[in-house]
Order: C-alpha cells, then sequence, then structure tokens
C-alpha cells in the first residue's frame, strides 16, 4: 500500500466516525441550554490547550534541527506570530469564544476547573504513548495529531457557529485551524518513515483516530446528560 492511499482510507474511515458523535449534528448542538455551552467551552479548553506539552516531547527529543524548525513553526503559530496570522494567539482567540458564554480561559488555566478526569487521561496517554515509542513513532503520533486540524475543526467550527455566538470574531479561533496546512510540513519526514516501515505510520494514526474519536464521544455524552 502507498502513503497516499493509507491516507485516504484513514481520512475517510475518521469522517465517518465522527459523523456517528451526537456533539458535530448541528440540528442538536443548536438547541443546547446556556449549560451545555459553558461546559463544552470550558472542557474543550483542556483538549485543545494541553498541546504544548505533546510538541515540546516531540521537539526535545529530536536530533534533526529540521524537525525542531517543524514544531518551533508551531508554537510560533500559536502565538500568532506568524504573518498573514489574527493579531491573537490562538489562546486569546479561544478565550474571546469561551467569553461568548460567561466563560473565563484564566479560570481554566489556573485552577483546572473543568479539566475532567476523562480528559486529563486522554492528554496522559498521548505522552505515555510518545514516551514508550522512539522517534519515528513519535514524528509519525504528531503528523497525525497535525492531520486532524482539518478534520476535526470544520466539524467544530460548524458546532461552534450553532451556538450562535454573538460577537464573529469568537469564532476565528475555529477558523484558522481548520485552514491551516501544519500536516503538509510533515509530509516529507512522514514518507521516509514510510519507506521504512509503515506499520509505525499505520500504528501511530490508527492510535490517534481512536484517540480522538473516544474523547469526542465521551465530550458529546457528557454535554448531553447536562440539562
Amino acid at each position: 500500500m502507498k502513503l497516499n492511499l493509507f491516507l485516504s482510507e484513514w481520512t475517510k474511515s475518521y469522517k465517518q466516525e465522527l459523523e456517528k458523535v451526537p456533539m458535530f449534528n448541528i440540528d442538536l448542538t443548536k438547541n443546547w441550554s446556556i449549560n451545555q455551552k459553558k461546559k463544552f467551552a470550558k472542557a474543550f479548553q483542556h483538549i485543545r490547550g494541553h498541546c504544548a506539552e505533546f510538541f515540546w516531547h516531540v521537539g526535545s527529543f529530536s536530533s534533526s534541527s529540521s524537525i525542531k524548525k517543524i514544531i518551533l513553526n508551531n508554537i510560533e503559530e500559536e502565538f500568532g506570530y506568524h504573518k498573514n496570522q489574527s493579531k491573537y494567539s490562538h489562546s486569546e482567540l479561544y478565550n474571546l469564544f469561551m467569553n461568548e458564554f460567561g466563560c473565563d480561559i484564566f479560570d481554566e488555566i489556573g485552577y483546572h476547573s473543568t479539566y475532567l478526569d476523562f480528559i486529563r487521561k486522554f492528554n496522559q496517554d498521548h505522552l505515555k504513548w510518545l514516551s514508550m515509542h522512539n522517534y519515528d513513532y513519535k514524528f509519525a503520533t504528531f503528523s497525525a495529531y497535525e492531520k486532524l486540524d482539518n478534520l476535526d475543526y470544520e466539524k467544530l467550527y460548524q458546532l461552534a457557529k450553532s451556538l450562535e455566538p454573538k460577537n464573529k470574531e469568537s469564532l476565528i479561533f475555529f477558523e484558522v485551524h481548520f485552514k491551516v496546512n501544519h500536516f503538509e510540513n510533515t509530509s516529507d519526514v512522514l514518507i521516509d518513515i514510510w519507506e521504512k516501515n509503515n506499520l509505525v505510520v499505520i500504528e501511530s494514526f490508527d492510535f490517534i483516530a481512536k484517540k480522538q474519536i473516544s474523547i469526542w464521544s465521551q465530550l458529546s455524552d457528557l454535554i448531553f446528560s447536562e440539562s
């Protein structure tokens, strides 16, 4: 199997799984109560807000200056440093969204008020996986993580839009993520890994897909259990 075919089939399968998650059905989410909107806004901060630990691990254990540069470019974009980007960092952009529902990102950063056990495990499982595997696995897992941006955030954008925030700037956080091309920046290294041992790529991408679908399903169940 060629890498492009694997990625195509992986993407198709992942999209099919996303369609099964009630949270991504805007006919349902448009009816969320203010409590449900707040729960989502606060809990999602901890799904998106701990990527620095992931990036730091992948960057810290690479002996390649070009790979370190890929990681640093991602961090620069998180800070809003890249040209043609918003004047805000991604965390500032997300806080605009949180503010729409009376939530404060600093409460979550400082006190982890809604850092729920299953989300904490989700983040810890990423770091455990990275720690247990060699560098080809680390980078392939990072590449899969970046691949999800374009897939997840289009759905998340539609979800956020369905919650009808009054300030349209609060949706920019979601827009910038589904329009980025971070995955393409990993492709040359990923091709090299595939040619050495395609199982490294297959297992890494399958790990990320399963973890991500699981966290969306668990978050969805939580939000719909709220009144």
